[in-house]
């Protein structure tokens, strides 16, 4: 685009420190344009991810906003190669910064710090981000801990999928237990989101084919046919996930036909 195109060559030609004197809408605006050029083919992803070098000292979430799925389309369509880790090396340096300088929630503090605090967190837990895995994992301990955990769940909601992202096979096999023993008078709404986040999180090809292998080739009566297509979507929206289940069915085809 024209926007994109007089931006950057003024970007290449300038302090980084400058950038800021633009309003955050034009900031904003480059970012999405450079992602959406370099997705399309129009602009190598080098140039594109150059465009967030600035983004270090960015303080205006508005322009964070296309950072977010940058990262999360990108890590998505590479999550299997041999770049990745550096791809959420890059990710921690490039959030860790804000992330801290937004430090604790507080009472009363305005709604957008509060959403970019969680999707900050978020994204930082996603790419491994020490800190964050190990305060969730603290938290999930006090749930495996507690005396009713079919009752009791004090892990905070954004603290799960990184328990059972980067977590062992036993953490994991905790919460698909809460799923076979979940009480009926509690609200289903969180037996779903226990679900989903159990089929959609892991990166470890055992715990996906373990899940799949109790959705397709058991008469698993804890399944309904709902949690099977909630299952098989999750699940399928990550490359590990995705070709753990194109390799189940192959190999057992004849069997899933009858």
């Amino acid at each position: 685009s024209f926007l994109f195109t007089t931006f950057y060559c003024w970007y290449k030609n300038t302090d980084n420190n400058d950038f800021h004197s633009f309003c955050f809408f034009l900031r904003a605006k480059l970012l999405h344009d450079a992602w959406n050029l370099a997705y399309a083919g129009d602009l190598n992803f080098e140039t594109a991810l150059n465009m967030t070098l600035f983004i270090k000292t960015e303080r205006n979430h508005i322009v964070w906003n296309p950072v977010f799925t940058f990262i999360d389309q990108i890590g998505r369509r590479i999550e299997m190669s041999s770049v990745y880790k550096k791809f959420e090396l890059y990710v921690i340096a490039l959030l860790a910064p804000i992330y801290e300088s937004l430090g604790t929630p507080k009472h009363n503090e305005v709604m957008w710090k509060t959403d970019f605090r969680k999707l900050c967190k978020t994204f930082l837990c996603r790419a491994g981000y020490l800190p964050c895995i190990n305060t969730a994992r603290k938290s999930f301990e006090l749930w495996i801990n507690s005396s009713n955990p079919n009752f009791e769940n004090p892990v905070p909601s954004e603290d799960i999928c990184p328990v059972f992202k980067l977590g062992s096979m036993n953490e994991w096999m905790f919460g698909l237990e809460r799923i076979r023993q979940f009480p009926k008078l509690r609200p289903q709404s969180d037996r779903t989101y226990l679900l989903k986040m159990l089929a959609r999180c892991p990166v470890q090809h055992e715990k996906i084919l373990y899940l799949l292998k109790m959705t397709i080739l058991s008469n698993n009566s804890i399944f309904t046919e709902t949690d099977q297509i909630l299952i098989i979507n999750a699940v399928a929206s990550g490359f590990v996930g995705y070709t753990t289940l194109l390799n189940i069915v192959s190999d057992n085809w004849i069997y899933i036909r009858q």
